[in-house]
């Protein structure tokens, strides 16, 4: 699900045409696999499941296309907010706004995105 996430978010990022990003994820493992993809280790190499094989090759081609990537991890504690859009969207997919969070007209996830967003910089000034 996490590869998948990624290459959903690539592909996001690609529409909007914006090669030149911080690419954020709390799975270390994911983050190492597309570090070593854009270091220049072939897809089918990156990782060794087999199950993880097209999607590896999707995210492979993607970062390809787009050289100003930049990955990294966040801390889990600090990553409150991506949790709560992800799960809300899982929820919520027949409101397809998975592409421009301007498009999104509630003042109540609005909200709630806000407050998660201050507790998460509270936790990362904690760490």
């Amino acid at each position: 699900m996490e590869f998948a996430a990624l290459e959903q978010g690539l592909r996001i990022l690609k529409s909007l045409q914006n090669s030149n990003a911080v690419v954020e994820g709390d799975s270390s493992l994911v983050i190492s696999v597309a570090k070593k993809i854009q270091g220049g280790t072939q897809a089918c190499k990156a990782t060794r499941h087999w199950r993880l094989a097209k999607v590896t090759k999707n995210i492979a081609q993607l970062i390809g296309e787009m050289k100003g990537l930049v990955f990294q991890t966040v801390r889990r504690k600090a990553n409150g907010l991506a949790d709560y859009l992800a799960n809300y969207n899982i929820d919520n997919q027949d409101r397809g706004w998975d592409s421009c969070w301007q498009q999104v007209d509630s003042p109540s996830l609005k909200e709630r995105c806000s407050q998660l967003a201050r507790e998460d910089l509270g936790n990362l000034n904690r760490a």
